[in-house]
């Protein structure tokens, strides 16, 4: 199985294992390899039976109570959709699902400035004016189009993992590049 298509498929028949209500209080794993054995999900099982890393964290999952593991699944739904949303490939089923899911198009312009400056960091330096991102590692910093939402829009790019956040001495904001950034900029146009 292709990486995206086993995660998929693990995460959507435990979905549809749990919302059958058959593990609502943490129904143990032979219960879920019984069930996708009557469904027919050979290869899946024989997956589970070969790798015991995903057998354990899959065990880890079925333990959890049946609401948080929901919630869990809505928040990974959604940060994907966002993601969709860029990709021309996805971008109208994205859309036609959930129309208000892009990111902005001055999250989407941090990226590549960040990306197009060879810095693998930036720092946020407050001032009475508002904000300034500084790159660290070379010369030159963002332009910010709309300074009311780059807090959002630096939110939504560390919950998507664009970016990751760190801390200077001081207690400053450093942004930093990551290779999942990298990769999502290839494919949005």
């Amino acid at each position: 199985m292709e990486i995206w298509s086993s995660f998929a498929t693990i995460l959507g028949l435990i979905s549809a294992y749990k919302a059958e209500g058959r593990a609502r209080d943490g129904d143990d794993y032979n219960e879920l390899i019984k069930w996708l054995s009557e469904k027919r999900h050979k290869a899946l099982i024989e997956e589970l039976n070969n790798n015991q890393i995903l057998s354990l964290q899959v065990k880890k999952l079925l333990n959890r109570n049946h609401d948080e593991l929901m919630d869990g699944l809505n928040n990974l739904d959604s940060l994907i959709m966002q993601l969709a949303s860029q990709l021309d490939d996805f971008k109208g089923i994205a859309s036609a699902i959930e129309p208000s899911v892009q990111l902005s198009e001055q999250a989407i312009d941090i990226l590549r400035q960040f990306d197009k400056s060879g810095a693998s960091q930036f720092l946020e330096v407050k001032t009475s004016a508002g904000s300034n991102y500084l790159f660290l590692d070379t010369q030159g910093k963002l332009n910010i189009n709309e300074p009311r939402f780059v807090h959002d829009d630096l939110t939504q790019l560390l919950k998507l993992g664009l970016l990751e956040l760190d801390f200077n001495k001081q207690g400053c904001r450093i942004f930093k590049i990551t290779r999942l950034m990298v990769s999502y900029l290839t494919n949005v146009k």
